[in-house]
């Protein structure tokens, strides 16, 4: 009797385990995550970080209205692509690549200047437009009237914004000049042209145009080394988050038709005439 119900428990035992194997678990399907591409077409909305740069971008004092080259061109992307631009926060130039890839913006709509290094942390589009790069340095500074390759030396001081694509870019036109580096997050070319004007550095690199405002406010305090022979020529690009190539792709389709029907040329003329020498259609034009 005793073998018996053994056997009857171990026989009960193998039916259970053999159940509890092929036991099916039946889960609840969810919902792929959408990528940040689906969600910009989905919503209809490009969400843009920016900042402020004279003739760029700017507030307009009475109206608060958001004015400008890029605002401009944004707008016209956002018709092309048949999106709502949403201005969404200012942001420091030194966190851009950080609000992307949080997902905290879909680009960077006052434009970043193209730079190499930049990818490392962010995907940009093709060129928009292009700024030429000059130096300046103080307007009573005569070294470097007859030979500008006399800055380039361990002597000279060369003012840069750590980390942005004008601070690597003047380090490779002048590699053994000495940085004076000023941090990422609030400073501007005009905190360049300011370190220049006050003797702190001897040289600093940016876009005659972005200046217009400064130095007709203040004549003399700072002098183009080369007037209208740019050291380089500054592409104007759209960033995105590192693995947002579809996006991407549809930025630079947009921005392919606006140059090709004529308005990114259009909007240069208009700017120029109150910034003169800001924009450019090419590189060396």
């Amino acid at each position: 009797m005793k073998n018996a119900l053994k056997s009857l428990l171990a026989i009960y035992g193998v039916l259970l385990l053999s159940a509890c194997e092929n036991k099916v678990e039946v889960t609840t399907p969810t919902t792929p995550k959408l990528d940040r591409f689906e969600n910009i077409v989905n919503s209809g909305v490009l969400r843009c970080g920016y900042q402020y740069w004279d003739g760029g971008l700017y507030q307009d004092d009475q109206t608060g209205e958001l004015k400008g080259f890029m605002v401009d061109v944004t707008e016209a992307l956002g018709t092309v692509l048949d999106l709502k631009i949403e201005w969404t926060a200012v942001i420091d130039w030194g966190l851009i690549s950080t609000e992307l890839n949080t997902n905290k913006i879909d680009t960077f709509c006052a434009a970043v200047w193209l730079s190499g290094k930049n990818t490392k942390t962010m995907l940009v589009s093709d060129a928009i437009a292009y700024n030429g790069f000059e130096a300046f340095v103080r307007g009573d500074d005569n070294r470097f009237d007859n030979d500008w390759r006399k800055l380039n030396d361990p002597s000279v001081i060369m003012a840069i914004i750590e980390n942005t694509s004008s601070g690597f870019i003047s380090q490779r036109i002048l590699p053994n000049a000495s940085p004076y580096g000023l941090p990422p997050i609030a400073s501007t070319d005009l905190d360049l042209a300011l370190n220049v004007a006050t003797g702190k550095a001897d040289v600093a690199f940016t876009n005659p145009g972005i200046l217009v405002s400064y130095m007709k406010q203040n004549p003399g305090n700072i002098k183009r080394v080369r007037p209208g022979e740019p050291f380089a020529y500054m592409g104007l690009t759209y960033p995105v988050q590192q693995d947002s190539f579809r996006t991407l792709h549809m930025i630079n389709t947009g921005i392919k038709e606006l140059q090709n029907t004529g308005v990114i040329n259009q909007l240069i003329e208009k700017y120029n005439v109150s910034y003169p020498e800001m924009f450019l259609e090419s590189a060396g034009s």
